[in-house]
Protein backbone atom coordinates (compact mmCIF):
# COMPACT_ATOMS: atom_id res chain seq x y z
CA UNK A 1 0.00 0.00 0.00
CA UNK A 2 1.61 3.47 -1.15
CA UNK A 3 2.43 6.05 1.82
CA UNK A 4 -0.41 8.62 2.26
CA UNK A 5 0.21 12.27 1.59
CA UNK A 6 -3.12 13.66 2.15
CA UNK A 7 -6.62 13.48 2.34
CA UNK A 8 -9.36 14.55 0.03
CA UNK A 9 -13.13 16.00 1.41
CA UNK A 10 -15.83 16.33 -0.89
CA UNK A 11 -18.64 18.78 -0.16
CA UNK A 12 -22.07 19.25 -1.56
CA UNK A 13 -22.17 22.63 -2.66
CA UNK A 14 -25.65 23.07 -2.01
CA UNK A 15 -25.97 21.59 1.35
CA UNK A 16 -22.48 22.02 2.96
CA UNK A 17 -22.80 18.47 4.15
CA UNK A 18 -19.74 15.64 3.03
CA UNK A 19 -19.77 13.63 0.76
CA UNK A 20 -17.25 11.94 0.60
CA UNK A 21 -13.91 11.54 2.66
CA UNK A 22 -10.41 9.72 1.08
CA UNK A 23 -6.68 9.82 1.56
CA UNK A 24 -4.56 10.05 -0.79
CA UNK A 25 -1.01 9.27 -2.00
CA UNK A 26 1.40 11.92 -4.51
CA UNK A 27 3.20 10.49 -7.37
CA UNK A 28 6.89 10.93 -7.38
CA UNK A 29 7.42 12.15 -10.60
CA UNK A 30 4.74 14.88 -11.30
CA UNK A 31 3.80 15.76 -7.60
CA UNK A 32 0.08 15.13 -8.23
CA UNK A 33 -2.04 13.51 -5.39
CA UNK A 34 -4.32 10.94 -6.55
CA UNK A 35 -7.15 8.73 -4.44
CA UNK A 36 -6.00 4.74 -3.78
CA UNK A 37 -9.08 2.73 -4.90
CA UNK A 38 -8.46 -1.14 -4.66
CA UNK A 39 -9.53 -3.04 -7.13
CA UNK A 40 -10.94 0.10 -9.10
CA UNK A 41 -9.00 -1.50 -11.97
CA UNK A 42 -6.66 2.24 -12.41
CA UNK A 43 -3.16 1.52 -12.89
CA UNK A 44 -0.79 3.33 -11.34
CA UNK A 45 3.05 2.56 -11.31
CA UNK A 46 6.22 2.29 -9.08
CA UNK A 47 9.88 4.02 -9.72
CA UNK A 48 12.59 1.67 -7.99
CA UNK A 49 15.03 4.68 -8.66
CA UNK A 50 12.72 6.94 -6.21
CA UNK A 51 11.60 4.11 -4.29
CA UNK A 52 8.03 5.45 -4.85
CA UNK A 53 4.40 5.11 -6.77
CA UNK A 54 3.53 7.16 -9.83
CA UNK A 55 0.05 8.09 -11.07
CA UNK A 56 0.54 6.39 -14.14
CA UNK A 57 -0.11 9.05 -16.35
CA UNK A 58 2.00 8.70 -19.69
CA UNK A 59 4.34 11.89 -19.00
CA UNK A 60 5.37 9.79 -15.18
CA UNK A 61 6.36 7.00 -16.94
CA UNK A 62 9.80 8.11 -17.18
CA UNK A 63 12.28 8.37 -14.29
CA UNK A 64 12.06 12.30 -13.68
CA UNK A 65 11.61 12.99 -9.59
CA UNK A 66 9.88 15.72 -9.06
CA UNK A 67 12.23 17.80 -7.08
CA UNK A 68 14.29 17.74 -10.29
CA UNK A 69 11.76 18.86 -12.04
CA UNK A 70 11.20 21.88 -9.72
CA UNK A 71 14.89 22.79 -9.88
CA UNK A 72 14.37 22.69 -13.73
CA UNK A 73 11.30 24.85 -13.65
CA UNK A 74 13.42 28.02 -10.90
CA UNK A 75 16.11 27.54 -13.51
CA UNK A 76 14.16 28.18 -16.28
CA UNK A 77 14.98 24.58 -17.94
CA UNK A 78 11.07 23.69 -18.09
CA UNK A 79 8.38 26.41 -19.25
CA UNK A 80 5.43 24.30 -17.62
CA UNK A 81 5.74 22.56 -14.35
CA UNK A 82 3.29 19.33 -15.78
Amino acid sequence: MPKIAGYGVAIDRETGKTVDEHETSRCVHCGGHFRIVPGSGRTRGYCFLCDGVTCGSRECLEHYPFQKRLEDYESGKLIILR
